[in-house]
Order: structure tokens, then C-alpha cells, then sequence
């Protein structure tokens, strides 16, 4: 993973809220990065905006938890 390389790479995609392929490309890449981590996909389709996404990873005993939250589309249009 070259963090570098894939910021550049999720910044030039086109994600405005409304555009569904935009957002669904950039959830597909933290699909990979979460995954390869170790975590779980739970992927909640939506029609007209980019599919919501939910990461779980493995309960670990006697250990913090951990709750990142956020969004992965841009609120402006392209422009």
C-alpha cells in the first residue's frame, strides 16, 4: 500500500453526493484497504446515491474499541 498513491488516486475520483458511480468507485477502494486490514464489508445498496458502508473487524477480548466514522462522497458538485 503506497498511502501517498492511493490519496492522489481517491482525490481525482469525481465524488459529488449525486453522482452514484463516482462514490461507489471511491467505496470500492476503502473496501480493499479495510479488507486487507482485516476487517468485514457490510454493504448497504442505495439507488440514486453511492452505497452506504459499514466495516466491522474482529472482536478482540480485554482490548479497546475503536469507532471511525465518516463519509466518503464530496459536497460540492465538479466545477
Amino acid at each position: 500500500m503506497n498511502y501517498i498513491d492511493d490519496l492522489k488516486k481517491v482525490v481525482e475520483i469525481n465524488s459529488y453526493t449525486k453522482n452514484k458511480e463516482g462514490v461507489d468507485t471511491v467505496g470500492k477502494i476503502f473496501d480493499s484497504w479495510f479488507t486487507e486490514l482485516g476487517f468485514v464489508l457490510q454493504e448497504h445498496p442505495r439507488e440514486h446515491i453511492g452505497n452506504h458502508r459499514h466495516y466491522t473487524s474482529p472482536h478482540i477480548a480485554n482490548k479497546p474499541k475503536l469507532l471511525l466514522l465518516g463519509h466518503i462522497d464530496t459536497v460540492f458538485p465538479p466545477g
